[in-house]
């Protein structure tokens, strides 16, 4: 599943930000530990400060990852969601039933955290 999460720093978040690069790093690790894949991370402006983009093998997966990263104290997940594909029409809900989605979801990035 293709999950979305927004994010905005923490007082604590906004001062390490320096160290962000790293934990992009360690992030892409632990999250294949749970047996995902990251997508991409994405610093933003507006109402989110980062988007987070990853492929997770369901959703106790990556509230487990929600869980992980908020803990640490530097950001604050705010928006937390899986995206639906039109190959997995069971999987949706029902009033999405006879809503014409595209195959995928991108969200066009303003400046990628790291590599």
């Amino acid at each position: 599943m293709l999950f979305i999460c927004f994010l905005n720093w923490t007082d604590q978040g906004a001062k390490a930000v320096k160290g962000v690069a790293a934990r992009h790093e360690a992030l892409k690790g632990e999250i294949a530990g749970l047996g995902g894949r990251l997508i991409g991370g994405y610093v933003t402006r507006g109402q989110y400060d980062g988007v987070l983009v990853a492929e997770m093998p369901d959703g106790d997966a990556m509230t487990k990852l929600t869980v992980a990263i908020t803990s640490r104290g530097n950001v604050r997940t705010r928006r937390c969601g899986h995206t639906y594909r039109k190959s997995s029409q069971s999987s949706r809900p029902r009033c999405l039933e006879d809503v014409s989605l595209p195959d995928k979801v991108w969200i066009k990035p303003m400046r990628k955290l790291a590599r």
